[in-house]
């Protein structure tokens, strides 16, 4: 059985608590800061430690998250995640740094650094800082890290070339591109919102015409019921049995007509009722979607203004090996690797000559 205890604030203490989950991660289901969770789901609004595994099937929501594993569970943070073992197949997305151990079959996007002790295998990564794997070894993936790449090995013999890109921030591209797609869905829906208004409002006004005739109708009912019960007393008087039952039959029918005609317009009126009901609440709608949309606006600002200021570096540092076949891309040149290198620092340099301005991609030895 499972326990949630308080444990120790990791960094300053205006720093939300740390919570400490003991016990087999992948049985735990719970509510947290009073978020309701999912089943096989983690809604975190805090800082949060875990001692064992994060298993396949969580989504982990919070700040920052410490844990030994990551197995096929989607973390998303607006934090630092620190993870002392390894991550696979997992989705992390984070707003600060990863720390762990290895990386295998991950999907990884981070505003900040990532930082591998040992292997990078089959895994997608894109970065607004730096990767950092100086004593370890990338296998079959795909690394894109606008502030540079350092690598212990790079690539081998029998497994599928490395894909890098250096010195361009794709991390902030794609969630810009996130946020113009929703943008886009937002602006979709206002626009079909206020045509359903439109639709409602042509429908309203094709009810005045009706109400105007009903309620001719009715008028003229009731005033034919008045002069008819007129008649009756005349012909009661005159003892004419025949007309008199002439006008009974009338006055039965234009009692119906004007009972008919009432309850149309009072049908009619609910209809009124229920189509300023339904335009109010599309209106509210309308309200919704406009400050999401301010909300989505302002963000891309953010993103915009966090890349301006995050420095771009087209470098990727190789402490041991690279490959051949490895595929090497910077903001306007790239390069596939016909040998191996050794010990050199791969980087793209802007170039002039006759005034002509040119990028190539050069390879330094240490």
């Amino acid at each position: 059985m499972e326990k949630m205890v308080p444990g120790t604030p990791l960094q300053q203490k205006s720093t939300p608590p740390t919570w400490l989950i003991e016990g087999p991660f992948s049985d735990l289901t719970f509510t947290s800061a009073g978020a309701e969770a999912d089943p096989g789901t983690e809604t975190v609004t805090q800082n949060s430690e875990h001692s064992r595994t994060i298993k396949e099937g969580f989504t982990v929501k919070g700040i920052n998250l410490t844990a030994k594993e990551i197995e096929g569970a989607v973390i998303d943070l607006t934090g630092d995640l620190h993870i002392s073992d390894g991550i696979n197949d997992a989705t992390i997305n984070s707003k600060g740094n990863i720390f762990a151990k290895f990386i295998n079959n991950s999907k990884v996007s981070a505003f900040g650094d990532l930082e591998i002790q040992k292997e990078i295998i089959d895994s997608n990564i894109m970065l607004s800082g730096c990767c950092k794997n100086p004593g370890g070894v990338i296998i079959s993936s795909q690394i894109i890290a606008k502030a540079g790449i350092e690598a212990g090995k790079i690539g081998t013999e029998t497994s599928d070339p490395v894909q890098l890109k250096v010195g361009v921030d794709e991390h902030i591209r794609t969630q810009t591109a996130l946020i113009d797609g929703q943008i886009q869905k937002s602006l979709d829906q206002l626009q079909e919102t206020k045509e359903k208004i439109q639709t409602i409002e042509q429908e309203d006004q094709q009810l005045y015409q009706l109400i105007t005739e009903k309620a001719q109708a009715q008028e003229m009912a009731e005033r034919q019921i008045k002069e008819t019960k007129l008649e009756l007393t005349q012909l009661k008087k005159a003892n004419d049995e025949p007309r008199l039952n002439q006008a009974l039959e009338q006055l039965k029918t234009l009692a119906q007509t004007a009972k008919t005609a009432e309850t149309e317009l009072n049908t009619i009126f609910q209809t009124q009722d229920r189509y300023a009901r339904e335009t109010e609440q599309l209106k509210t709608r309308i309200d919704q979607i406009e400050n999401a949309n301010k909300l989505l606006v302002l963000k891309k600002k953010g993103l915009r203004e966090f890349s301006n200021k995050a420095q771009a570096s087209p470098k990727i540092l190789v402490q041991g090996s690279i490959t051949q076949n490895t595929m090497i891309a910077g903001p306007n040149t790239s390069l596939t690797l016909m040998e191996d290198h050794r010990k050199c620092t791969i980087m793209e340099k802007a170039m002039e000559e006759g005034g002509l301005h040119y990028s190539t991609m050069d390879i330094l030895d240490q």
